[in-house]
Parts: C-alpha cells; structure tokens; sequence
C-alpha cells in the first residue's frame, strides 16, 4: 500500500479498518506463537508496511482504542482549531471606514490599497485586524474591487447597497417635506460591568472587571421632540455573550410595538428602523423556486401579474422574482399601517442617519459614571435616570447632525458615478472581480487569518 500523505488525517473509516488490520494480525500471531523466527510477533510492523501508516499514527489509534474499548473512531481535525480574529467595531467605526474610502477617492484622488487604508484606521480608530481581516470587513459592508484603466483596483460599494441608501435618502427627503411626523427607533445593551477603568491605591495598575457580568438590552425610540413616552423597554439578557438581537424576537418586538410605542405615537407618524432580523419577519412568505405550481400561480393571480399558467415553473418562477419584492410584506409593517403609521428602514451600515445612535452613547457614558454597584438592577437605574434628563435640546442636536449626514451623502454620490466612470474599464457585463482573483490578490498583501468575528455594537 502506497504510503499516507504526511499530516493528513485518516478519516474514521480508515481508522477503524487500520485497528481491524491490528486485531487481524493479533490473532495470526497468537495461532503461530512457537514460529522459530518470530515474524508473526512483529504485529505492528507488519500493520505498518500492509496499511502504509507511521507507528506514531498506529500508537494513536491504539491508545485511544486502549483508553475506551467502547469508543467509535472519529476523523480527527487537521492541526489545532483555526481561532477567530475578534474586531472589536461600534458602528460608527463602519462609517469611519466607508468615509475614509471616499476620502481617497474623491478628496485626496487616490486609490486606497488594503494596506494602506488599514494604516489609516490604525491611526483613525487603533483598528486591531491584519490585511485579510479588513478584507473581509468590507466584503461584509459590501464593498468589490473593481478594475481600472491602468490595471490598479477600485474599492466600490455594490449596487445594491448603494441604491438602498439612495432611495432611503430620497424617501426621508420626501417624508419631511410633507411634514409627517418622524421618529427613530434602535436597540442597544449595557453590561452590568460597564464601568469606568480605576487605580489602585498604588496608582500603578489599570484596573477592570474580570467579567461583563450580565446585559441589559435597551428598546426605545424619539426625535427632535424627545423620547416618545412610555416606550423605554429595558430587558435582561439570558445570554451575555454574542448577538445581542436573538434575545429581542418578532413576538417580543411586536408586543413593545402595540403596547408601548404606538399607543404613545401622534398619527400619520413614521418610525425609522435598522435592520435586525426580527424587523424584517415577513407577515407572508412569497413563493420560492421549490413552490409547487399551483401555489405559484395563485400568488400571481393574487396580484394580478400576467402569466401564462401553462408555463413551467422555472419560467414561472422568473417572473415571481421580477415582482417579488415590490410584494413582499413585513409583519411589522402591516400592524404600523393598521394604525395609520409608516415604516421606513435604514441602509445597512449607516448609523450616522440614526440620531439615537448618539444618544446611546451619552447614556453608557452615564452608566460608566454612576455604574459602582454593577448589578442589574443599578445599571437599569442609571439608565432610566440619564433618559430622564435628556430632552428635547439634545435630541434637536443629534437630529441635526443626522440630517447633516444625509446632505453630505446626496452631495458625494452623484461623485461617486464620475469617479468611478473615469477609472473603471468595463470588460464584461460586471466588472467585479471574481472570489478567486480576490482570494490570489489576497495573499499578495500578507499574511492572513483563519476567520472574524465583528461585533456590531460594543460598550
């Protein structure tokens, strides 16, 4: 048998047919145990040379088989665990870094690389990731490379990103013009140990808490007005670690949406939200490609789409897709419009448009102050005491600096078409790159980690 490749795992298959082989020439070597020149004795040579295995391979097997008689062989992992990067990005540092690529381009006329962009946040926000994390970062944010007249890459958002911003902007510009009421609305969460770092009485040491101890999620929503009445929901985390929106669901969410929050809402209100996955829930799930026909049909019928019903249903399917999303209907937005009020969504990554992104953090800097005790019950305390104090003159200034935000985009995306326009060459119909050019053009900057973990919002 030709011999293993060096540091490849056996799968458990083949470990379980080595230890047969084992057992096999075990037995063959009792049946003989007078042979004159011992060769059935060798056992594990011979097991060795007919498997073609290491010993040390053979010895793991064994001893583990030693260990537990009753034990199933497993394929093993190659090497040790990949371990995760973790970024510790608010998500302001999201629009720090969207920011700073559009200040290459359109201010200063250059074409960010990844190094030296991840120097610039280095500088910007002490942002902690190697070159490939940064990568991955804007994959995530939804930025591509793209290819220019001279062969260098252009860092673009795609489309789809964009458009979203574009028509939020466009609808936001709407609402206020025709005088509607807008409130926005977010989630955020303190830990129970959010608190000022303090001194020894040596004065030598830094000193913080060991543990985050427990998370209090926070609900609420306002405008230039204040907070709406009545609509603070404060919740303790079960878990205190990882994504903080699995512990506010659809239900809990539209429980806080009918009792607290629009009973409190003037009519014909707009409520601006993000995009947590309980918010978009859809009250009707529209056909897929996997629908039988006839249900395909009837949702066609039900919107009066023309097709024809003799049609397969890949063809059928095509033409659902074209209408999808124009039908598609959010639970949440079905109870706001029962009682007269519209939903309208932010972009993703876009927290500069959120007034009350600004106010969260005057409130964990007001938890960090009175936060001595470090119990749930305190940090609840000093929550609600910091939104009692904070009325319509704050939430006038955050307002105004979102709307600044807005303007300062409706300005430069118009500068992004030129831009992009005068440097990319369009060889086919998408000038993006492909995962395996960006997966080559990767290992060129350095070297590289095994994965990330990005949270969203740190205290």
């Amino acid at each position: 048998m030709d011999k293993f490749k060096r540091g490849k795992p056996l799968n458990s298959q083949a470990r379980q047919m080595v230890f047969n082989v084992y057992l096999y020439f075990l037995n063959e070597a009792n049946v003989f145990q007078r042979h004159h020149d011992g060769y059935f004795k060798k056992i594990q040579d011979r097991v060795t040379k007919a498997t073609g295995i290491s010993r040390r391979t053979l010895s793991n097997i064994l001893n583990g088989k030693k260990q537990n008689q009753s034990m199933k062989f497993s394929t093993p992992k190659k090497g040790k665990p990949k371990s995760r990067f973790r970024v510790g990005l608010d998500d302001f540092d999201y629009c720090v870094i969207r920011n700073m690529i559009y200040n290459f381009q359109l201010t200063l006329k250059e074409l960010p690389t990844i190094n030296n962009l991840r120097k610039k946040l280095i500088e910007a926000i002490n942002f902690k990731g190697c070159a490939e994390t940064l990568r991955l970062i804007l994959k995530e944010m939804g930025f591509r490379f793209l290819k220019t007249d001279n062969n260098r890459r252009l860092l673009m958002e795609k489309h789809d990103i964009r458009l979203k911003r574009i028509k939020y902007l466009r609808g936001i510009q709407q609402l206020r013009n025709s005088g509607r009421n807008i409130v926005f609305m977010d989630e955020s969460y303190v830990h129970t140990s959010h608190t000022k770092t303090w001194q020894d009485s040596s004065k030598k040491d830094i000193k913080q808490p060991i543990s985050k101890g427990e998370r209090i999620i926070i609900v609420h929503a306002g405008n230039e007005k204040g907070f709406v009445p009545g609509a603070l929901m404060l919740h303790k985390c079960v878990d205190s670690e990882g994504d903080y929106h699995k512990e506010i669901n659809a239900e809990r969410y539209k429980t806080w949406l009918r009792n607290q929050l629009i009973p409190n809402l003037p009519p014909n209100s707009v409520l601006v939200i993000g995009n947590a996955p309980y918010h978009n829930k859809l009250s009707v799930k529209p056909p897929n490609s996997n629908t039988p026909k006839p249900q395909m049909i009837a949702w066609l019928q039900q919107h009066n789409i023309p097709h024809d019903p003799k049609k397969l249903k890949p063809d059928l399917y095509e033409i659902i897709k074209r209408h999808k999303e124009k039908y598609t209907e959010f639970a949440i937005d079905r109870i706001m419009e029962e009682h007269g009020h519209k939903i309208i969504r932010l972009p993703p990554y876009h927290p500069d448009f959120n007034p009350i992104e600004n106010i969260w953090s005057q409130i964990k800097q007001h938890v960090a102050k009175k936060n001595i005790a470090m119990t749930v019950t305190s940090v609840k305390d000093a929550i609600s005491e910091k939104i009692n104090n904070i009325g319509p003159e704050e939430w006038k200034k955050v307002c105004d600096h979102a709307v600044k935000c807005e303007d300062e985009y409706r300005k430069f995306d118009p500068r992004i078409d030129s831009f992009s326009d005068e440097m990319i060459i369009y060889t086919g119909d998408s000038g993006e790159e492909s995962e395996n050019e960006q997966e080559h053009n990767a290992s060129s900057d350095e070297s590289t980690m095994s994965g990330i973990e990005i949270f969203p919002d740190s205290d």
